[in-house]
């Protein structure tokens, strides 16, 4: 599905079809056309953001890394990648890994927003809020012993905590 909220259009997938495209191929070639005509939509074109939320990230750091259960496969990988940069698609936030963890791939960014419950890695437990400030997202990992007591999207406080 997709929404718009102040400029921003966030587009939601469901990236189990990408992972794992023969367990049901029509979900999944349902799932890319539609994510094209929506990349193409007068919405889309004219936001000041357009972000996509799934749970599987395409990479955990850059984007040729090697397949593991943690991201989605290289087979597909490269497609979607450069489907949504084409897009202009600026972010990707994704979970999975339980551990804070992206990065760059072109104008794009992956963003693993980390585990409140059981984290996986040296994050430890809370979360990642992002910042919007018109064209700009900042996203910023706080973990739960480092909560500010107040957020100002337009200046977001440092983290107390290491990733």
């Amino acid at each position: 599905y997709s929404f718009e909220q102040n400029g921003l259009f966030g587009i939601v997938l469901d990236s189990r079809h990408i992972a794992a495209p023969q367990g049901n191929p029509a979900a999944t070639s349902a799932q890319l056309s539609w994510l094209k005509q929506t990349l193409a939509s007068p919405a889309a074109e004219a936001a000041e953001q357009v972000a996509v939320f799934q749970h599987i990230p395409y990479f955990m750091q850059q984007p040729g890394e090697a397949d593991s259960y943690y991201n989605l496969p290289l087979s597909v990988r490269g497609t979607y990648l450069n489907l949504l940069m084409n897009a202009g698609v600026e972010w990707v936030f994704s979970g999975h890994l339980h551990n804070v963890a992206g990065g760059p791939d072109g104008n794009l960014t992956q963003v693993i927003a980390g585990a409140v419950g059981m984290p996986i890695g040296s994050s430890g437990s809370g979360f990642t809020l992002v910042a919007v400030n018109g064209h700009a997202l900042r996203p910023v990992w706080y973990c739960l012993s480092g909560l500010p007591n107040t957020f100002d999207p337009a200046n977001p406080p440092a983290t107390a905590c290491s990733k």
